[in-house]
């Protein structure tokens, strides 16, 4: 008796073709088109405001870099500065360069609606006096209101 290959008369297994990730109507285009044109507006508004608050991380990192200063009185130096810097960022130098004294400081608690106590206040305005004794406590405080002020600060709106 001949050995007959069963296997010989079997034809290949013939996929079908692969899925289209393609929508086979047009109203599905339509649909995706429609999507991304009403989410395009809020893409560009996200990055409007992005470029708008990027002065506020680098203002928090030069704080980092300020609470490091050993230096009491350099250090209150520039935690001032660095907040006068960020005032003028946010509200331009017109309105903010002039400021001092108590102005100044109802301007930035109008802005931010937090406030430095009376005391830390004096504390800040003797250090162009040279009459007082700085003391890294109080320097703490003042770079915690500057930390605060500059997160909670409203922003002026930029088109």
């Amino acid at each position: 008796m001949k050995s007959v290959n069963i296997f010989a008369h079997f034809h290949d297994i013939i996929t079908p073709p692969p899925v289209s990730m393609m929508p086979q109507t047009i109203g599905y285009l339509l649909l995706v088109f429609l999507l991304l044109s009403m989410l395009f507006p809020f893409a560009l508004y996200l990055r409007k405001r992005y470029l708008r608050n990027i002065y506020r991380g680098q203002a928090i990192e030069e704080l980092r870099r300020i609470e490091k200063i050993a230096d009491p009185y350099q250090q209150l130096r520039e935690l001032l500065e660095l907040l006068k810097r960020t005032a003028i960022s946010a509200y331009t130098r017109a309105a903010v360069a002039d400021l001092g004294g108590s102005s100044w400081w109802r301007f930035l608690q109008e802005k931010s609606g937090i406030t430095l106590d009376r005391q830390l206040q004096e504390y800040c305005e003797n250090i162009y006096l040279d009459e007082t004794a700085l003391t890294p406590a109080n320097n703490r405080q003042v770079a915690a209101y500057v930390r605060r002020w500059i997160r909670r600060h409203k922003g002026v709106a930029i088109d």
